[in-house]
């Protein structure tokens, strides 16, 4: 009787122990996630602080420390900061300022595809509902994006681009 418990228990007890090798841990693949992801959303204000365009196309505007986070920066990542809305329409806000100061107009986005531009610019279409292929995105909808956003609508820069650009 003994040999026969302790064979249903041997049995068992393996059972327990190979089924857990046989799952895999999710709870260690989150915490890989989060350290893989480290938080920048204090270098993410500094980057929009420092953001000054000075070409109509936003690659040329990039300055190179941008351009190499751009280059280097996991979207997933990105996507999970805190201020990584802030960041992509603060970005196109500051550009599309710059294409009406300069030249009285937005320009189409999707043509500014390259480089470290073309994640920005992927971000935006995201976030601003305009997904996959198009054709044409005016810069200037980042301002009706800035509107109905309440957060946004009430940031003191983005307050002052839409003033600046004769939109409020």
């Amino acid at each position: 009787m003994k040999l026969i418990a302790f064979s249903i228990l041997s049995v068992l007890l393996f059972e327990c122990t190979g089924s857990q090798n046989k799952v895999p841990d999710q709870s260690a693949d989150k915490k890989d996630n989060i350290l893989a992801c480290p938080d920048i959303d204090t270098a993410l204000l500094e980057y929009v602080k420092d953001f000054d365009p000075r070409a109509i196309d936003l690659d040329e505007s990039l300055n190179p420390r941008l351009k190499q986070l751009m280059d280097t920066i996991d979207t997933t990542c990105l996507r999970r900061q805190k201020q990584y809305k802030y960041f992509i329409i603060s970005i196109v806000a500051k550009l599309y300022r710059y294409q009406v100061t300069c030249c009285k107009i937005g320009y189409n986005l999707i043509d500014m595809k390259e480089g470290a531009a073309k994640i920005i610019i992927n971000e935006y279409q995201n976030l601003v509902g305009y997904p996959g292929k198009r054709e044409f995105l005016n810069s200037g909808t980042v301002i009706a994006y800035i509107k109905q956003d309440s957060l946004l609508r009430e940031d003191k820069m983005l307050k002052e681009i839409i003033k600046q650009v004769g939109w409020d």
